[in-house]
Order: C-alpha cells, then sequence, then structure tokens
C-alpha cells in the first residue's frame, strides 16, 4: 500500500466512519472510484445482478465496500448507503491433520 495523501474530502469519510456516520452512495462511489483498490471478489446475485466486494485503502486503511452490477449496464457499478468495514490482510498458516499411506500390499489377484 503507498502512503498516499489523504484529501480533505476523504478526512472527511474517514471522520464519518470512526464516528459511525453511515456514508452516502456518492461517498462509496468516491472511494471505490478514486480510493486504491487493492482486491475485488465478484459474486452472482441473481440473473440480473452480480455483487462486488471491494477492498480499498484510503491512506493507511483498508476498507472493504460492497456494490452491485446490474445486467442492463455491466460498466457501472451501484452502491446503497453503508458503514464501510475496516479490514486488514492477515496471513494464516492451516494447520491440516490427515491419514497418509505408509504401506500398502497390492495384490495381484482381485
Amino acid at each position: 500500500m503507498a502512503n498516499k495523501k489523504v484529501s480533505d474530502f476523504e478526512k472527511k469519510i474517514l471522520n464519518k466512519i470512526d464516528n459511525t456516520i453511515k456514508l452516502t452512495q456518492e461517498e462509496i462511489a468516491y472511494i471505490f472510484h478514486h480510493g486504491e483498490r487493492l482486491e475485488d471478489k465478484y459474486f452472482p446475485s441473481s440473473n440480473l445482478t452480480m455483487c462486488v466486494e471491494s477492498i480499498v485503502a484510503i491512506g493507511e486503511r483498508t476498507f472493504q465496500i460492497n456494490g452491485y452490477y446490474c445486467s442492463d449496464n455491466l460498466c457501472k457499478c451501484y452502491f446503497r448507503d453503508q458503514h464501510p468495514i475496516e479490514v486488514k490482510k492477515i496471513k494464516r498458516m492451516v494447520e491440516d491433520e490427515r491419514w497418509v499411506v505408509i504401506r500398502a500390499v497390492i495384490s495381484a489377484s482381485l
């Protein structure tokens, strides 16, 4: 994540987030289009819409925002008023336990 300078408008958005004030569609769209998008995940929602979950950075902080694309205009992402969810990326080491073959007797006859 780059050390991008935070604009006054972005500071206003961060202040609203810190005070648990829901962001408007326009503010969410601003973050989506002007913030540093780190990752997008797409999920089919219905025959007519596709949901998108985006991770975006504002300054040194990262947030998840949600939007959707309609089949009538796949070039435009739509948003609802929402509380962006502050997130961070972590590395996980998953322990896996399973049975493995040590020795097998193979018989030629069936």
